[in-house]
């Protein structure tokens, strides 16, 4: 059975700024992009625990220059994206965290 896969809107607010900075320089590499990561949190209806753990309540996928950071939950029937966010930004769990909004998904 496939997990339930939910991008908040604040992380579809996310992919459109992502798209729009890259779309500046080149339009057709950001629709490539766009539909790269959409891709990528959709495979993880089909693997939900495919990412390695990042602290004790998200993982994180690769996705090129990106990583997407997510939760399951323990039965890995949903997966909800937490944040997608570019290698070279600093990341850690207090800013996850704070991207990781109760009542949103």
């Amino acid at each position: 059975m496939a997990a339930e896969v939910v991008i908040p809107p604040h992380v579809e607010a996310e992919l459109a700024r992502i798209g729009d900075h890259v779309a500046l320089d080149d339009r057709q590499a950001a629709l490539r992009l766009m539909t790269r990561l959409q891709e990528k949190c959709l495979s993880l209806a089909e693997f939900p625990f495919m990412g390695q753990r990042f602290g004790d309540s998200y993982r994180v996928i690769v996705s090129g220059r990106y990583l997407v950071f997510y939760r399951v939950d323990e039965a890995g029937e949903r997966v909800v994206i937490v944040a997608i966010l570019h290698g070279a930004r600093h990341y850690d769990l207090e800013v996850l965290m704070r991207r990781d909004r109760p009542g949103q998904d």
